[in-house]
């Protein structure tokens, strides 16, 4: 026997569910420009600099509640000091770029990289130091391999500090010999890559290096790949076989292909809507979305204003512009500004001029859900959508979830996965199934909707 459920999916389009500001701390003109953003569990890590002094008062770390993301507010944070911390008052000297691990915050700030302890967001505070040596310049952006991290400098290419006692970090590898800018750096698939340019045109040195990291302490390069030319690489993120480039010099984001890893293929391009700044980075962390999207954050200042770009990114060699959203988008998106994180885009805003303003962005990017259907006497179901509103383009699934009462575990069952994109009709053909519930769900960045005539068969 065939049963029928008609149900409707509303799609909002993309936009702003929440805003964090800086922290107030009474007594004090309060200040900062947030530059990055990584999220764990239920907080937002925000990396901030500002001029240090007792007013006003930089911020290099503050702590956001984000279990209800509509509504982040502050819980802890560790303000900037003048000189560098080596014991006593917890402080930093500003923040570039952090990555949050086993507890502990690892920090790249001027000339010296920490490590603090945030097991307790509302306490945080500093344990441990390394005074990078050999003249690196500013420590840019971190990644951790281990108890490893792997970092990159304004002057002399990558390098290594062991975090085994985090109490006494310790610096073990640099490139050294260039004076070649290194702004991006990531670990991902077993191997470090890191971007390098030459700080002036026609920047003849563009490279995303490759390094074998199987012994962590002293990474062997294996590959130095030339990106095209006019090319100034900053930020880059690794997804599958795939390595996205923030390129500042056409304000796009380069893909090359790095299945074989001794010998890289470049293979197209995603332009961002609005203008890189310096160190401004892409959001290419597509994880949560299945490696379907990516996002790009860009603005360098309110001249030319904040855009996030999305790119279905199936096939990365003709990724496809979804949507461009601005309203509400910060004007100046920070260095590493932005990480996806259950479907929510989590931006951080340097703010204008003056280090003042800054705030945490909440962008939301899922669109909706139908109704769940009671499936216990089911033993497959079919599904047809047709679109309401042209713009409406996203991906359709069919979710399940064994919740006995009120389901909220949902999970998405195999092979329902089905792009939308226009006005037509769209099949999610009959699937069997073993769940107590069955929805279908829609992430999208389209506006409009969607009709849903989903079929039950019982036994």
């Amino acid at each position: 026997m065939q049963l029928n459920y008609q149900t409707t999916i509303a799609n909002p389009a993309m936009g702003v569910v929440g805003t964090g500001a800086l922290p107030v701390i009474p007594g004090t003109t309060t200040a900062g420009k947030y530059q990055n953003v990584t999220v764990v569990g239920n907080y937002a890590y925000v990396a901030g600099f500002a001029s240090p002094g007792a007013n006003p008062v930089g911020m290099s770390l503050v702590i956001y509640d984000i279990t209800d993301p509509t509504n982040p507010f502050v819980t802890g944070w560790i303000p900037t000091q003048t000189n560098p911390w080596n014991g006593g008052a917890p402080g930093l000297n500003g923040t570039y770029c952090m990555v949050i691990q086993n507890g502990y915050a690892y920090i790249t700030s001027g000339l010296t990289f920490y490590v603090v302890n945030v097991q307790n967001p509302y306490y945080p505070y500093n344990v441990g130091r390394c005074a990078v040596t050999g003249s690196p310049g500013t420590l840019y952006s971190v990644a951790m391999s281990g108890n490893y991290a792997y970092i990159s400098t304004q002057s002399k290419g990558l390098t290594v500090v062991d975090c085994t006692n985090p109490l006494l970090p310790v610096q073990v590898f640099q490139e050294g010999g260039t004076l070649n800018k290194s702004v991006g750096v990531c670990v991902a698939n077993g191997y470090v890559f890191t971007t390098n340019y030459q700080t002036t045109a026609p920047w003849t040195v563009r490279y995303l290096k490759i390094w074998n990291i199987s012994t962590p302490s002293t990474p062997s390069l294996i590959t130095t790949y030339t990106l095209p030319a006019g090319t100034k690489p900053g930020q880059l993120s690794v997804n599958g076989n795939y390595a996205y480039v923030t390129d500042f010099n056409t304000n796009s984001v380069q893909i090359v292909d790095i299945t074989n890893v001794n010998s890289p293929n470049y293979i197209s391009s995603m332009a961002a809507s609005a203008s890189f700044g310096t160190l401004e980075s892409a959001a290419t962390n597509t994880t949560s979305l299945d490696g379907d999207f990516a996002y790009i954050t860009s603005g360098s200042s309110a001249v030319f204003g904040g855009a996030v770009d999305c790119y279905n990114i199936t096939n990365p060699a003709t990724p496809v512009l979804v949507s461009t959203y601005t309203e509400g988008v910060p004007s100046s998106v920070g260095y590493l500004g932005a990480v996806l994180y259950n479907n929510n885009l989590y931006i951080a805003d340097y703010g204008p001029a003056g280090g003042t303003g800054s705030t945490l962005v909440v962008l939301s990017t899922l669109t909706g859900t139908s109704a769940p259907i009671d499936s216990r006497n089911l033993t497959a179901v079919s599904v047809q959508l047709s679109n309401v509103g042209s713009s409406a383009t996203g991906v359709c699934i069919l979710e399940g979830s064994d919740d006995s009462i009120n389901p909220t575990n949902w999970s998405d069952i195999p092979s329902t996965s089905t792009p939308i994109s226009g006005t037509a009709v769209y099949l999610i053909p009959k699937t069997d199934i073993s769940y107590q519930y069955v929805r279908v769900a829609y992430t999208s960045t389209g506006t409009g909707g969607l009709n849903v005539a989903l079929k039950g068969l019982e036994p």
